[in-house]
Order: C-alpha cells, then structure tokens, then sequence
C-alpha cells in the first residue's frame, strides 16, 4: 500500500510540475526543466507525462524559445530542428500559443506528438491566432510518416487559393498515426492518409477535427488511400469530424471525404455539408474499397452534385461489401446517392443501406443505381418534402438482384403531397431481385416496372410482394389480342376480344383477372398462354408466369 501511496503522490507531482516546466526535448522553451531524477524516472516517451504536457501552453502563455511565433516568418527550419532533436523513441512537442509560419513541409519522421493550444474556434471561423500557417502554396504542411506520430488540437491555416497539397499528409506503411481535435482551414486537401503499394498503413484515427476546405475542384476535407492499392490503407476509425464546405454549395468544388483505397475502414458520427460531393468511394486502378462501415454519419447534405457517390475509375477498381446504417443524405443538386461504373470494371458488389435517411431535394433521385449486384436498402426513409416529380428509388443500366424491403417511400414525415414514382426498375438486368414489405402509397406510380435488355419480356427474375399502394391496389386493361400490365397484383379485364398474348410478366408472377363482358373472355394459346381458358361475366381468373414454360398457366 505504502509503495502505491508513492506511486500516486509520484505522479501527482509530475502533473503540477508538467504544468509549470516543459518536458527536457519536448519544450515549450523556458528556462527551467524538471529535476534530473525524475525526468529519469518519467521521460518523454511515457505517456502520462504526455497527457499532463498537452495541457500546458494556455496556462504558460510561451511560444517555442528561438521560433518567431508571430505568424510573420518562416519557422520551418526553427520547428524541425525541435523534432530532429528528439530521441528516436519520439516525444511530445507542444507549440505553445505561437502562431508558426511554414513554408516548406515539417517531417515528423519518428512518434512524435504535436500538441496547440486549441484546434480553433469551430465551423465558421476560418481564421488560426495559434497554431501553423502555410506561407507557401501548393505545398504539404506537415508529413507524418512515423508508427505512433500525431497531431492534436492544432489550428492550421492553409492558402485559399492552393490547387495541391495536404494540410497534413500520412503516408505509409506506418500503424497508429492519428490527426485529432484540430481545425484545418482553406485547405486543399485537409487530411491525406495513405498507405502504399507495398505494405499496408493500418489503424490511423482521423477524429473530432473541423475542416473547412478551400473550395477548388479536386480537393477534399479528408482523402483515403490516394497513394495505396489492393485496399493497403487499413482499419481507419474516422468519427466525430465536422466538414463545412460552405454556402451555398454551388461555391465549392471540394469534396467531404474521398475514399480511393480502403480495407475495413469504420466512419461514423461525422457531418458534410455544402460540398460538391459529400462522400465519394471512387478507387482507380488496382484499388479497392472493402468492408466499410459508415455508421450513424451525415454522408453529405445540401451538396452540389451528390450527397454520396459511388463509381470505379478503372476496369482493375474493386468496391465490395460496405455497409450503411443509420445514415443520412439529404438536399443534393442531383441525385442524393448516385452509383455507376465508369471504369466497366463490373465489380460493384455487397453495396447494403439499413436504417438510412434519404430526403430528396425537389424533383432529384434519391437513389440512382447504375449498376452493382447485390444492393440492397432495408427498413429505410426515403422522401421528398412535398409534392415531386422526382423517383425515390431507381435502378438502370447493368443493377441487379437488389433487395427493397421494408422501406417507406414517398413524402416524409409529418408532410403531404406525392412523390411521381417510387420504384422505377429500367435496368438491362433480368435479375431484379427482390421488392417487398415497402410503403408505396405516396407515390404516384408506385413502380414502374420496365426492363430494357433484349430479350427478357417476361422472364425477369423477381419476387414483388406485400407492398403498400401496390398489393392493395387494382388495375384496369382492355381486352386484346396483347395485353400490358402493369405491376398491380389484379385487374379488371373489359370487352371480349380473344387475348393469346399477356406482357407484364416475371417469373412466378401470379395475378388476379376479372372480365367485366357480358359474353365472357376466351384466352387462348398461340402467344404465350400454356392453357386455353373461357370465363363468365365476373369470374375471377387466376394467372401464373412459370419461367420454365416461358408462359401463363389459367386457372
């Protein structure tokens, strides 16, 4: 007992002393450093005198001794003989309340800690009093290339009008680098983590930071895995970070995050708006994009172009596996979520929405799937705020087997109106997949069932069932030798004319017909009905698309 009264009265003393002296190596510039002995008992490295000497430059009002901490002078050469300096085991440099001006790039080469004052007053406060200034363009501020480097509560200013560069650039294969509790303004890319070609970058914490991009096309808040393929940049954790492109967001060109090769990454708690794109997955050659979790974050808002986009770059481009839950898209220019393949590379697979909030700007898309296999959205809202002639969800080109289950479709909460369509399936896939247990009833066209490919007419490969404002509804033909439907599960059949031909299909597709003639209704084969069939006035008749046979059982 009496050894940890020690121990406990050891380091409460180290923290008050912490608080009054720098750290030998990691200074804050004053004259006086610790007692000897105990700087030996406690050095640098460990990492309870690392959190006392986080705290210590607003209380010592001091800048780093011999850097010009006015914001006026290159102290580059000033700040890195500070971090030269110190034992290859790293340390913790604090920079005081100066405001430091850099114009070439700082190195942290070894696990050092870099610790302000205070990462800046917020979103709309774009100016550092403490902290680094770019004093050149189009450069990277500061380099972390060291396993345990880091950056905390740090204010960065950068050029507005950069066109290149990082405010803070992460580049691999180094594990546990972390940016956290900072401000980074105006610049062009704010955080640049990368692993590289031949081994992974794993583990980095990218957290509680505030960004406010400088706006030029290209650049981004935050920018994963530019430098890596093969999904090298490993395991991040980016949360709680706040991106405030501006507004309107017509004025930016910036991107929130920019995702072009990642392995596992877990984003969650963080907020975009007023960007060009709020989250962009876009790997290019050779890169990948895999086992994402976006969870419970704001991917974009009030974006120019879209809230979240998702599109290869190369035919080599992988995107698989990534999983939405409890997100948010809302009040993009064009579609809220728009997925494509540009770069052909037919590898968009396992893309899966749960939970998510998708509340469409006037008459845009609120998903616009272009392609992927295997994309589904669950238990989800998606809606317009009043009247729309827009479409909630609409698959094309190469999608297919999608599942849409459970989700409400239309006007949002507490609102009225009608949105046009709220399933619009055009892809030149017959594998549409599975639609069910959706809320319609706000929707004009409630799904608008119309493939393209050559070819499928009724042999799609779907399951359409238990949807409100579709299964609850009947339609209306006239007889003919070809008869049309549309996706309603029964329909009044009126005059007498000999069908032989039933379009509208799917396979397994059951119906319910009436024939309102007083003569009755003869179906008879020729087309694509397997069995002849005459009805009475009124009788209901019941109709089965088997894909085997490629046509309608009567009963």
């Amino acid at each position: 007992m009496r050894i940890l009264l020690k121990i406990a009265a050891l380091l409460a003393f180290c923290s008050v002393q912490a608080q009054a002296h720098p750290l030998p190596g990691t200074s804050l510039g004053a004259d006086v450093a610790l007692p000897p002995a105990l700087a030996a008992r406690l050095p640098a490295t460990n990492a309870i005198l690392a959190i006392a000497q986080s705290g210590s430059a607003s209380g010592t009002g001091t800048s780093l001794s011999g850097c010009d901490g006015s914001g006026t002078n290159d102290t580059r050469a000033c700040i890195q003989a500070y971090l030269d300096a110190m034992p290859t085991t790293g340390g913790v440099l604090n920079l005081g309340t100066g405001l430091y001006r850099i114009d070439d790039p700082l190195n942290i080469s070894k696990p050092i800690i870099v610790v302000g004052s205070g990462g800046g007053k917020g979103q709309y406060i774009s100016g550092c009093v403490r902290g680094l200034r770019a004093g050149a363009a189009n450069k990277d501020l500061v380099i972390l290339s060291a396993s345990g480097s880091g950056i905390r509560s740090t204010c960065i200013d950068s050029g507005a009008g950069n066109t290149s560069g990082s405010a803070v650039k992460i580049v691999g294969p180094y594990r546990s680098v972390f940016v956290t509790d900072t401000q980074i303004n105006n610049a062009f890319n704010g955080i640049a983590i990368s692993g590289d070609t031949d081994g992974p970058s794993a583990n980095a914490t990218i957290a509680n930071n505030v960004f406010k991009p400088n706006g030029a096309s290209g650049g981004a808040a935050i920018t994963v895995g530019a430098a890596s393929t093969d999904g090298h940049t490993v395991d991040l954790f980016i949360y709680a970070n706040v991106i405030y492109c501006g507004e309107p967001a017509a004025a930016s060109l910036s991107s929130g995050m920019v995702f072009k090769d990642a392995g596992g990454p877990l984003v969650f708690g963080n907020a975009i708006y007023g960007c060009n794109v709020g989250t962009a997955i876009t790997p290019g050659a050779n890169q990948t994009v895999v086992w994402g979790h976006f969870n419970g974050t704001l991917l974009g808002d009030s974006s120019k172009t879209n809230d979240l986009l998702i599109d290869t770059q190369a035919s080599t481009a992988q995107i698989r596996g990534t999983n939405f839950t409890g997100s948010w898209t809302s009040w993009a220019g064009g579609a809220n979520v728009l997925i494509q393949d540009s770069g052909s590379s037919n590898n968009i697979v396992g893309l899966h929405f749960a939970g998510h909030r998708n509340y469409m700007d006037g008459n845009n898309i609120g998903f616009d799937v272009r392609a992927g296999t295997k994309f589904t959205i669950d238990a989800s809202t998606i809606c317009a705020r009043g009247t729309s002639s827009g479409t909630a969800i609409k698959l094309s080109g190469s999608a297919s087997d999608s599942a849409i289950r459970d989700n409400s479709i239309g006007v949002c909460e507490a609102l009225s109106g009608q949105i046009a369509t709220g399933i619009s399936v055009v892809q030149s896939s017959a594998f549409v997949g599975i639609i069910s247990g959706n809320d319609l009833s706000n929707s004009t066209t409630s799904l608008n069932l119309a493939l393209t490919g050559s070819g499928i007419g009724n042999n799609a490969t779907a399951v359409i069932t238990d949807n409100m404002g579709l299964d609850n509804l009947s339609g209306s033909v006239t007889a003919a030798a070809t008869v049309t439907l549309s996706s309603y599960p029964r329909f009044i059949i009126n005059g007498s004319t000999t069908v032989t031909t039933i379009n509208g299909g799917w396979g397994n597709r059951q119906i319910t017909m009436i024939a309102t003639s007083g003569t009755g209704l003869t179906f008879a084969t020729g087309g694509n009905i397997c069995n002849a069939l005459t009805t009475t006035q009124n009788q209901m008749v019941t109709a089965y698309y088997d894909p085997g046979w490629g046509c309608w059982h009567m009963r």
